[in-house]
């Protein structure tokens, strides 16, 4: 036997071993989504996900159990590096193109769109929220883990926060937020704050998605997801929960009290593209 069966056998029995201990449900999705990214709530029937750079700039439509139900395409914008996705409380989707590991982009957009048209058409056209990052809090601070390069979006009472990808290791991790309006525009977009992630150290624990519900935020790292509420200007995290799959983990969705949805891209080892199903205790 080879040391990549063996490899492969190993995963694969962690992987079943962990997710039946966890009384978490898994679903392979369709390989259309191995690069998923990004995932939201439409009609509280449908999931809504897309992938990062270098695919087709579509929107997924998808049942709960992970089954395409339609797909539609953004005509007027190439997907660069689209890495979240948010809804407002009027039913607009967010599409955050703001990805940038390779450190060369300065001028951003998020893309604003009709959740209802696109589910009802082929393609749509998105209006863009163009911006660049403020500089005066970099130049401020010479310890900034400040990078330009950003892999999570939420709205927020009309603004959209923008977390930025904490590279920098260490016992206390800086994840620095900047917010802009949810209005079409051009804009710079302000410091707003940080997350501390206490305790993590390796490189799984990078931020790679957020999602808000019910007065919480969700953070999501290759390795757990990490829940905290705001309080006296600052979040506080409150809970922790471990993801213990090995997996690129790109995309969470909370869906009620009870449901949070989250995604791995698709691995030569573990497969997927994954869905999984948490209990939100």
């Amino acid at each position: 036997m080879s040391q990549t069966t063996i490899v492969l056998g190993i995963a694969f029995f962690l992987n079943t071993y962990l997710v039946a201990q966890d009384k978490t449900e898994k679903i392979t999705l369709n390989n259309q989504l191995k690069e998923i990214s990004g995932l939201e709530t439409y009609r509280d029937s449908l999931l809504v996900a897309i992938n990062d750079s270098g695919n087709e700039p579509f929107i997924y439509f998808l049942t709960k159990k992970g089954i395409i139900a339609h797909r539609c395409k953004v005509s007027n914008h190439p997907n660069i590096d689209w890495e979240d996705l948010s809804v407002d409380d009027k039913g607009n989707l967010y599409i955050a193109d703001v990805g940038n590991n390779s450190g060369v982009r300065k001028e951003f957009q998020i893309l604003k769109l009709s959740l209802d048209e696109a589910f009802i058409n082929s393609e749509v056209e998105a209006q863009e929220i163009r911006f660049v990052y403020s500089e005066s809090k970099i130049k401020q601070n010479s310890e900034s883990t400040f990078n330009r390069n950003c892999e999570a979006l939420i709205w927020w009472q009309g603004r959209l926060y923008l977390f930025i990808k904490n590279t920098k290791k260490g016992p206390k991790r800086k994840v620095e937020i900047y917010s802009l309006s949810d209005a079409i525009g051009s804009y710079s977009a302000e410091y707003s704050g940080e997350l501390q992630i206490k305790g993590n150290r390796g490189p799984r624990n990078v931020i790679s998605a957020a999602d808000f519900f019910d007065g919480k935020l969700y953070v999501l790292t290759y390795k757990e997801i990490l829940i905290y509420t705001f309080s006296n200007k600052q979040w506080i995290l409150i809970n922790r929960k471990k993801l213990h799959s090995p997996e690129q983990y790109e995309a969470i969705e909370v869906q009620g009290k009870k449901t949070i949805f989250v995604a791995s891209e698709k691995n030569k080892i573990l497969g997927g593209p994954n869905l999984y199903i948490f209990e939100n205790d």
